[in-house]
Parts: structure tokens; sequence; C-alpha cells
């Protein structure tokens, strides 16, 4: 069949598919439709077409079909651009048709072919030739970068002939200049286009004779085909760029909006607010980190829609309220903000409580069913040369804080800082230095007030590294107790009591009653009983020389287990002692509640009875109500002798501090203390 070409065609494929493989977005199907359809509009094909390694195909109206059946897939993932024809009969229709493709491979870094890009023509075979003859006597041959002949017209008088075209037009058809050559007593003029983006190229034959003939017209045809090309690139050119831009805005709008508030998102308050803090001065600007309290129930209440809702109006009301300043969320429920306001502390806390007002008369205005509180962190910047991120690292920790203290706003301190590095310095060492044996068992004696005799003692611990700053029990405790590492300390330290009283009656050494504080995490498991009375008996001990202490605060919401507890220990035949008593809001209710056996009084108790006559009878009325329940009362912290004749007046039973003998190590009480 005689085919018509026109090299324009795969140029503009080509080309617009060499910018879209640099765009690397060849996985989005969406888009290369869109891509497909532009070209479609610069082309003369009747379909423009994308195959995927995986033989898929569809065209820029997102039909789809198989073409793994045509030879131009398999040459096209072997890297060769070609042209490809057929003549097949459409079901239902008796009309031949030709398709004629041309196919265009598109590479990776690596040099793998990851798609082809065509177009196609469908023409009947009684319509105009796919090669498109210029002229009379004018012909035209399409070479592949291998040189192979892959098309031309039949207007060649013998098409025998076409190699010995060919071979004497060797030297010519790569140098991209016209020639002359001879075959018999004929002369021709040779000329070979290399096409756009392709390693195609087109080799026009005419003879001498009709190569005048047809001059002007050439030249004409030369210039289209020239202005079509550019028009076509130029075109593009600017798809290409409007995509990008698309594209680009797109990227920008989801990394610089928060999509609940729809305002700034935190990476671009970050960003702004480097600027913000460059531009003033140092000392001037306020740190602020703001959360809703209770916004999660908020949520559980109301619904996540509602929530959103809640959130997009405080930002909006922070905005309007601080306009020089930025606001963002960062997370969840959770705002920061950076602005110039000049206040003390009593003038924000005025502002905070004012702005918590004037937020609720908004929501009641709006005629919504809720009340919201805030809780603030304030931090005044100290040095401008801070990073963003550090200065609010500060706002969110004494934010912190004042969530943890339950109260509605706190200021940042140093010293609270300092505190906080101190805490993550005892997490980090912890594990480590109970690995170590870093923590050791020290005794306090405990005395019969009024015949000074040695009737108990009290495990205390210490921790002992020598590499470090000396630690307190005050600051690693209750570090301990917030990460549940209080559990294993505490069964620790009934294991090294257990020994101790072990050893002591091997070695013949009299034993007296050893007080152990166990934590609330403790006391509260199912299995506690089970573990100590364990322990107990591993070292074949008579339960009354161990002594459980509990604290007060453990005994209001836990009554009813903890009496349980306490009744079994009773049952077994250990003792129990209420530490600390005095130290809180000391209810005298826990008094009937709670069936111990010892009272502790705290040493802030003692220390205030001494100076106060109020105090005094105070302490004085729980030592009679303590004696009436049948409970031994101690009393802790003693360091003076007015405090010790004091306690005897009042009927106190025992007593330990300083004055009667400091904690030393558990190895050496027993010779401190001639107890043999």
């Amino acid at each position: 069949s005689s085919l018509t070409y026109k090299e324009d065609n795969i140029g503009v494929v080509a080309a617009f598919f060499e910018e879209f493989q640099i765009s690397r977005l060849y996985n989005d199907e969406e888009t290369i439709i869109g891509y497909l359809r532009s070209c479609k509009k610069n082309t003369t094909f009747d379909y423009v077409f994308y195959i995927d390694s995986d033989g898929n195909s569809f065209n820029e109206r997102n039909e789809h079909f198989d073409v793994r059946k045509y030879p131009f897939y398999k040459d096209g993932f072997e890297g060769r651009t070609s042209f490809y024809s057929s003549v097949e009969v459409p079901p239902g229709e008796e009309q031949e048709t030709v398709l004629a493709s041309v196919i265009v491979p598109f590479f990776d870094d690596n040099g793998n072919v990851i798609g082809l890009v065509g177009g196609t023509n469908i023409q009947s075979t009684t319509s105009e030739d796919f090669f498109h003859n210029i002229g009379t006597g004018v012909s035209s041959i399409l070479l592949n970068g291998k040189r192979d002949v892959i098309g031309y017209s039949n207007d060649l008088d013998d098409e025998s002939k076409i190699f010995d075209y060919l071979e004497k037009a060797e030297a010519s058809i790569f140098s991209e200049k016209i020639s002359r050559i001879k075959i018999g007593k004929e002369n021709f003029y040779i000329m070979s286009d290399k096409i756009p983006q392709t390693e195609w190229r087109l080799v026009s034959i005419v003879s001498k004779s009709k190569a005048f003939e047809r001059y002007g017209l050439l030249i004409i045809y030369s210039i289209i085909a020239s202005l079509v090309n550019f028009f076509a690139f130029s075109a593009i050119i600017i798809a290409m760029v409007l995509i990008y831009t698309h594209h680009l805005n797109e990227v920008k709008i989801h990394a610089f909006l928060d999509p609940v508030t729809h305002g700034i998102s935190y990476q671009k308050f970050l960003e702004d607010a480097e600027k913000y803090i460059n531009y003033h001065e140092s000392g001037e600007l306020l740190a602020v980190c703001l959360d809703i309290n209770d916004f999660r129930i908020f949520n559980d209440l109301y619904g996540f829609e509602e929530g959103n809702h809640l959130l997009k109006i405080v930002y909006r009301e922070l905005k309007s309220y601080i306009p020089t300043g930025l606001v963002c969320r960062v997370a969840s429920d959770t705002f920061y903000m950076i602005t110039d306001f000049k206040a003390t502390e009593e003038e924000l806390l005025m502002k905070r409580e004012l702005f918590t007002d004037a937020f609720n008369a908004m929501l009641e205005k709006i005629k919504k069913p809720y009340h919201i509180t805030f809780t603030v962190g304030f931090y005044r910047l100290e040095e401008s040369k801070m990073k963003v991120t550090a200065i609010f690292e500060r706002a969110n920790h004494v934010h912190n804080c004042a969530k943890k203290e339950g109260m509605p706003s706190f200021f940042y301190q140093e010293k609270l800082r300092q505190s906080a590095i101190k805490q993550k310095m005892i997490e980090n060492t912890m594990h480590e230095a109970f690995e170590n044996l870093e923590f050791q068992m020290h005794l306090q004696p405990k005395y019969e007030l009024v015949s000074r005799r040695l009737v108990g003692a009290e495990a205390l611990v210490r921790w002992e590294n020598t590499g470090a700053d000396h630690r307190y029990p005050d600051e690693f405790i209750p570090v301990f107790e917030k990460t549940g590492f209080i559990v294993q300390l505490d069964l620790y330290m009934m294991e090294c009591t257990c020994q101790l009283l072990r050893h002591w009656i091997d070695f013949g050494i009299e034993p007296v009653p050893i007080s152990v504080n166990q934590s609330k995490l403790l006391l509260l498991n199912p299995i506690y009983f089970n573990v100590i009375t364990t322990t107990i008996e591993k070292y074949n001990l008579p339960p009354e020389l161990i002594e459980v202490e509990i604290t007060e605060t453990i005994m209001y919401d836990n009554a009813a287990v903890l009496n349980a507890l306490i009744a079994n220990l009773h049952e077994y035949g250990i003792r129990v002692a209420i530490d600390d008593f005095g130290s809180g809001y000391s209810s005298l209710v826990l008094l009937r509640d709670i069936k111990a056996d010892v009272l502790k009084i705290d040493k802030a108790f003692v220390y205030k009875a001494e100076k106060d006559l109020i105090g005094k009878k105070i302490l004085s009325s729980i030592i009679q109500l303590a004696d009436t329940l049948n409970m031994q009362i101690l009393a802790e912290g003693v360091e003076t002798e007015n405090q010790l004749n004091m306690l005897a007046n009042l009927g106190c039973h025992e007593v330990q501090g300083y004055l009667l003998g400091r904690p030393v190590p558990a190895q050496t009480f027993a010779q401190t203390f001639n107890k043999k």
C-alpha cells in the first residue's frame, strides 16, 4: 500500500515527551493523559498514546487497549524509535484501514526504557499516501539510527533501485547538506534531515529536472514545516511551565497551610518566626504555648467536626488578639504564638483571663453550648540567637509544667529547665545504676522514747556513684514514681532487708524489725501480697520482723483495696505503718478507715508543734486519738532535745531523727548501734 509520512508529527511527539521524561511524572496516569491531549493538539495524529513497561496502553481519551501484539512494542522496549504500519479490517466494516504508528521510547537515569509514547493515523487504503510527496519526481526514504529503511514513498520510478540511491548518497545522508549524485544518465539532488529528538532521518531525492520546477514550492513547504515545529515546541514549553507552576503551587499549599485552621502550618511558622525574631531586638518578644483543656473530652461529646470548627475559631481569635505577631496550630489542640507584647507577668495573666472570658462570651453569642479554658506557658526571649525550635521547646516545657501542676499558666524559669534536665539525666542512668549496684540500703534507728531503747530501723535507699553529683532521694524518687521504675527499686529494697535480717540471725545478732517503704504502684498490684510473702519465706524469716510503710496520699482513693491488703498482711503477721502523716492535708477520717498499726508523724508537723501553740495542741489531739485506736505513735525528724521532751510530754511512743541516730550503711548498723 502507498503510505503518507509527515516528519513534524514525530518531532513534536519526541520533543514533547523529552520534556515529559524530565518531569519524572510518568507514574501519574492523570498527568500523562494531560500531556497526551496537549500533544494531540499539536500533531495530525488521530490518536496519541502511552505504553508502560507492563504493556498497559491508553490514549488521550483515556481509552485502554492492548498493543503487545504489535512488533513496535518489542522494538520500543529494546530502545528503538520505530515506524509501523498494518492493514486491518475493523469489526463490522468491509473497508480496509491502515494503522500507521510512530513509537518513541523514553528512559530513566540508568538508561532503561520505562515507557513508550506514540502516534497513530487511521486511514482507508484509498486515501492520501502516508508518505507525503512534496512534488512529482521527489521521493522520500525514512531511515532509523542504524540506517535501516523503515519506510519510503512509491514515487520512485523503480522501487528496486532504492538501495542504489542510498549507496550513492551515503556520504551526503549524514552530512545534512544538499549534494548531487548521478545514477545512470540522470542527475539527482539529495537532502537529509534529522527528525528532531529522534535518531531518524528523512532522505529526500529529486531529479535535477524536477528540482528547479518545484523549487519555490519546496521553500514554502520548508518555511511552513519550520514554523509548525517552532510553534509546536513553544506550546509544549508553555504547557510544561504551566503544569510545573501548578504543581509547585499545590506543594506550597500543602506545605504552608494548616488543613484544619486554614492558617499557616508549623513549617511556615518556623520560617516566618525566624524572620520575625531577626527583625526585633532581643528581650522584646514573648513566646507562648497554649492548649485547650480537656479537648479530647470535647471531641467525644461533640464529634471531630465540631472539634475542628473550635480549633478554627481559636486560631482566628488568637490571630486577632495579637495582630502584630504570629500564630500557628502545632498539633491537635496546641498552638504556638510569638508576639512583641511588652507586659509584666501580672499584666500577661490578666490578658490571659480577659482572652478566656472574651472567647467564651463570643461562643455564647454564636450559641455554642460549651465553656472553654486554656493552659498557657510563657517564655520571654533571653537571646536573639536562639533557634526557633529551642525557643518553643522552652515555651512547651513551661506549658507542660503548668499542665502537670493543674495551673492555668506558668512562666519560664531557668531552674525549671535545669530541673527537667536533671530528671532526664536520672531517667537515662537509673537502669545502668541498678545493674551496677549503685543503689545501697541504709538504716536509721528507731527508739522507744522513755527508755531510749533501740526498737527498730527504717530502710532508706541511697544512690552512691562516685563519678556523678550526689543525688538525693527527694530528687530521684519522684522520677522513679513517674517512670514506674520505683516498683523495681521497692522489690530490691525488700529483698535487701530480708537478706540482712537473715544474716543477723545466722551470725547470732539479735534482729530488730525493719520498716520498708512501698510505693502505690506496687501496693495496688493484685499480686503484691504473694510477692512479699514469697520473699519472706525464701529467707525463712519471722513475719513480725517486717513492717510495710505506706504514705497517706495513697489512701484517699484506695481505702477499700488497702484495707483488704492490710487484713491479709495482719493475718500473715506483718505490721503496717502510715508514713509522713501531716505532710499534706491529712484527714482524721483516714485514721478511722485505715487499720494500720503505726502512725508516723511527719517532721514538719513536729517542727510546727515546737514553734506554735495551736500546732502543739493539734499534735496532742492526734496522739491521743491514735492511742485510743491502739496505734503506735512514732515521730520522725527529731533533731533537738526540746522536741524530744515535748513529744515525751505529749505521750509519743517512739522517735527517730538525727538527734538519736543518722542513717548508716546496712552492713555497719549492728556494730554502730551495739546491737549484738
